[in-house]
């Protein structure tokens, strides 16, 4: 009975000896990671599962701050390293750096566009609007659920967010991946390797694998039925461009927004582009057909933006047909600034 208890015993103290090193195995493996860090949990994390490695002289260098160059590799890393079919059209990404593949893939996903039309910037560090701005556009891409959503009530800098990162800095902060600091959002701040352990870990345990509900529905949802045309009016600087929406429910959605108030940026070489207050449902939406031209609507899931053709339209995946101007389509190269977007009501 003795012999027995000493037995239990001596494996119960091996089981809680077993824990404890793999607990602390890859914190310890770093002279800079101190086991109690509020962060050292999430290196362990990373480390574990081949996200994020070390830097020079044996340490993890958790307050240095990512590049992005560094955030796309660990995307590409959470994807398994797939290879690319070309290479990045950027400039600044030497073939052989680390992360040329990465950029490349993430280029190839619209996951980034890059810093402009041919740089990608890799070793600028990333601001955390930017971060979260990546992180959603992976997530969309892996169709996990990016329904999360938390106003800016109570963030003294919230107008500080870039249009193109609204709707990813809503979904991050209602994912809880993203926190503010005495009430602050720090959008254009920087990200520590600490932090992105951290967001990096609470994305993969709590919204990886994360399926949208109307996914499991398939493409018989029921949907609203139509009770008439829905016409919108965007106005700018005294000019209005009226348009007339098609009867799908991406229409729908950024119909029953109005009306709003949104900043116009220019985008590329042939069109304009805003980003509705929420995002559109694309469910049996049809893609944006390249001969459709000027003046038309369309709605570009991979960023939740909608964009207003004034040039030959283009055909890209993710890219939705909403509408088509039916007056004024020539005042849409002159938009610039806040325009108004309502409906136009009918009789």
């Amino acid at each position: 009975m003795k012999k027995n208890l000493f037995y239990s015993f001596g494996l119960f103290l091996i089981m809680i000896i077993s824990f404890s090193i793999v607990n602390t195995a890859f914190a310890d493996q770093y002279n800079d990671v101190e086991t109690d860090a509020w962060y050292a949990d999430a290196v362990n994390y990373v480390t574990e599962n081949n996200l994020m490695t070390g830097t020079d002289g044996g340490g993890f260098s958790p307050d240095i701050p990512v590049t992005r160059g560094m955030m796309v590799t660990v995307l590409h890393r959470m994807e398994d390293m797939p290879t690319v079919s070309v290479n990045s059209s950027f400039s600044d990404v030497p073939e052989n750096s680390y992360y040329a593949v990465a950029i490349a893939w993430a280029a190839e996903n619209n996951i980034t566009s890059g810093t402009s039309t041919d740089k990608f910037s890799p070793d600028d560090q990333i601001s955390r609007e930017q971060f979260a701005a990546l992180l959603y556009r992976y997530a969309y891409m892996k169709k996990y659920d990016v329904s999360a959503y938390a106003g800016f009530d109570g963030f003294s800098d919230a107008d500080q967010i870039s249009p193109f990162a609204q709707n990813a800095m809503h979904w991050a902060v209602g994912s809880k991946l993203l926190g503010g600091s005495n009430g602050s959002l720090s959008p254009k701040g920087v990200t520590t390797r600490a932090q992105a352990s951290e967001i990096f870990m609470r994305f993969m345990q709590n919204i990886s694998g994360e399926v949208p509900a109307e996914e499991s529905q398939g493409d018989e949802a029921a949907q609203p039925a139509m009770e008439e045309e829905m016409n919108i009016r965007i106005t700018a600087n005294g000019n209005t461009i009226d348009f007339r929406l098609n009867e799908i429910q991406a229409a729908r959605d950024l119909y029953a927004q109005l009306p709003l108030t949104v900043a116009v940026e220019n985008y590329g070489r042939n069109e304009k582009i805003f980003y509705p207050s929420q995002k559109l449902n694309t469910i049996n939406a049809t893609l944006a057909d390249a001969q459709s031209g000027s003046g038309t609507l369309a709605y570009y899931s991979p960023w939740g933006n909608v964009v207003i053709f004034y040039g030959s339209s283009d055909s890209a995946s993710g890219l939705y047909e909403l509408g088509h101007a039916i007056s004024g389509s020539e005042h849409i190269e002159s938009l610039s600034g806040e325009i108004q977007i309502e409906k136009i009501e009918t009789q």
